[in-house]
């Protein structure tokens, strides 16, 4: 269905594949780039753009390493999400994916040159894993490592958190972790954000921001990361 709506010239937002078979999403995105394939929770999503401008700028000198997380710490989904037919991975391609593309985007988007992983299942009894680390060296020399899981014990950071290090310099986007009782990390506003980018970007005809390509190179990265943990 969405490739015929494509096909006639459509508008479409895609989230995230539900299978590791990436072809659909190739020929999708050579025909119409699909629009937020992978929601930009804590990059272009405009919540702190302020690190994003130090980082263009140059205020860290040159970025030498990242590390993002996305983890749920005494807490993981059941249902659909643990059904490797169904969602095509586990942790990884739930929670990692949002790390990976703010961590592209922090970067001024570069393409992954090498990606290692380790994959497993460590805190739960399901056929996907619940704990994946990645190191991804970027084609602009940086070395980013990305933490994602279900049940840990501990949150290294929220969701989609990345911390920067540079020659002149360090950052991260959210300075905690332990957040009041109340504090609510992906609220409506957020969302909204994302919807008013579509429309106006259908409106003006351009591509959105971010655009299909951006979630396919996410995407190609989690999938070069199952691919070396199956060795």
């Amino acid at each position: 269905m969405a490739l015929r709506v494509g096909l006639v010239g459509a508008g479409w937002i895609m989230d995230r594949h539900a299978r590791r078979d990436r072809a659909p999403g190739r020929r999708a995105g050579g025909r119409r780039q699909l629009a937020g394939a992978v929601a930009r929770q804590a990059g272009r999503a405009p919540r702190h753009p302020p690190d994003h401008h130090r980082l263009a700028a140059g205020k860290l000198g040159e970025v030498v390493k990242t590390r993002s997380y996305g983890v749920h710490a005494k807490w993981g989904p059941s249902g659909w999400f643990t059904d490797p037919r169904l969602a095509g991975g586990g942790a990884l391609v739930d929670m990692g994916v949002h790390a990976i593309d703010t961590t592209r985007f922090l970067l001024g988007d570069p393409l992954p040159s090498r990606v290692l992983a380790t994959v497993a299942t460590r805190y739960g009894d399901y056929p996907v894993e619940d704990d994946a680390i990645l190191l991804v060296s970027w084609s602009n020399g940086t070395n980013s490592i990305v933490e994602s899981g279900w049940w840990q014990p501990h949150l290294g950071g929220l969701e989609a958190d990345t911390e920067v290090y540079g020659t002149g310099g360090y950052a991260r986007v959210w300075e905690r972790t332990e957040m009041p009782a109340d504090y609510q990390h992906c609220t409506q506003p957020m969302y909204s954000a994302q919807m008013a980018e579509f429309v106006e970007a259908l409106a003006a005809g351009r591509q959105p921001r971010p655009s299909g390509e951006d979630g396919r190179v996410v995407m190609e990265i989690v999938e070069r990361a199952y691919a070396v943990a199956a060795g």
